[in-house]
């Protein structure tokens, strides 16, 4: 079937001529959600903190964070529904006849040979960065896909080591394709990048749900989330000491390692958490208390502020201090992120 040559064809195609637009190869375009100008709340930061960051993450400079510590009010781009027919998905992007979109290139030769399951109708969920972080397939993917017909059936990869991503599938009701390579008669792809009015009110049914499955088992409204050794590995060289303050603080101490139920019965309802910056903040960001203060433990060495991004769906406030990089990990000034937790219960 001529699907299975789609990616390398397409491969093949990039060095003749440019990648068509989407929207040319599309049957039919639906706007979901005009364009609009959304005021994103800054991000509280002691100003000293900008000598301390040495770098910022991939394909990311000072002038985004900036941007986004200032806050302010921005542009959001549309949400858009394009529809085409006669498509191969892969994690690598999904591949149309004339060009592949949404991911990078890659899968050119598995088509050709294995075994390829068949659908009527999907949603495209994926993207480069639910493909690569946790975070965003939570936020960014699983949100995307609430937005699919009765009729569609999700396509939104993930790696099997993360495995809490099952158990949020059961709480949103989605069920997805559990295959790296589908073909689909039918297809939806959303542009779902702009933090419009239609995107927020999705994170914020999100929440709610999160919040109806689990209630705050600890006498504590205050969370301290450790990321411990999932993801790539950021270790808080004081996080013994950190812990022990935060408790005296009055702080519920979870870790991101246990059952995803016994980390969202600590962090459901939260007004305050704390934690390395990093995927597993996005539990805390969708189970907290709308309105809720989230302080992100930055490293100096990839400085990022992504989850000021979603502040404004949850009425809620980001604040950030650095963490200096040493040979074995990170060091917090604890009695700086003591100054910051007493700052946001002044607010």
């Amino acid at each position: 079937m001529k699907y299975r040559l789609y990616p390398l064809a397409n491969k093949l195609s990039r060095y003749f001529h440019p990648t068509p637009e989407l929207s040319s190869l599309a049957y039919d375009i639906q706007v979901l959600s005009q364009e609009e100008v959304v005021d994103f709340p800054r991000v509280i930061m002691d100003p000293n903190d900008w000598d301390l960051i040495t770098d910022y993450t991939d394909n990311n400079h000072m002038l985004i964070e900036k941007s986004r510590v200032l806050g302010g009010a921005r542009r959001q781009s549309q949400t858009v529904r394009y529809q085409f027919k006669d498509v191969l998905a892969s994690p690598a992007g999904f591949h149309v006849f004339g060009g592949t979109y949404s991911g990078l290139f890659g899968h050119y030769l598995q088509p050709i040979y294995k075994k390829i399951p068949e659908y009527d109708a999907g949603l495209y969920a994926s993207t480069y960065v639910t493909s690569k972080f946790f975070g965003h397939w939570l936020t960014d993917g699983l949100a995307t896909c609430l937005l699919r017909s009765t009729d569609e059936l999700p396509y939104l990869w993930h790696t099997a080591a993360w495995t809490h991503s099952a158990r949020y599938k059961q709480i949103f009701d989605v069920k997805t394709i559990d295959h790296d390579l589908a073909y689909f008669k039918e297809i939806s792809f959303i542009d779902d990048i702009g933090m419009t009015q239609n995107r927020r009110d999705r994170l914020k049914l999100m929440n709610s749900k999160i919040r109806q499955f689990f209630k705050n088992t600890s006498n504590s409204n205050m969370v301290y989330l450790r990321r411990g050794k999932t993801g790539s590995p950021r270790p808080i060289v004081n996080e013994d000491q950190l812990v022990e303050r935060l408790q005296k603080q009055g702080f519920s101490i979870v870790d991101v390692s246990q059952p995803l139920h016994e980390v969202l019965n600590k962090c459901a309802g939260a007004n305050l958490t704390i934690s390395m910056e990093g995927s597993h903040c996005s539990h805390l960001i969708l189970s907290a208390s709308p309105g809720a203060k989230h302080i992100i433990i930055n490293q100096s060495d990839r400085f990022n502020n992504v989850f000021a991004e979603y502040m404004p769906a949850l009425s809620a406030q980001m604040a950030t201090v650095v963490a200096q990089k040493q040979e074995t990990g990170y060091i917090v000034n604890i009695d700086s992120l003591l100054r910051m937790i007493s700052r946001l219960h002044d607010l």
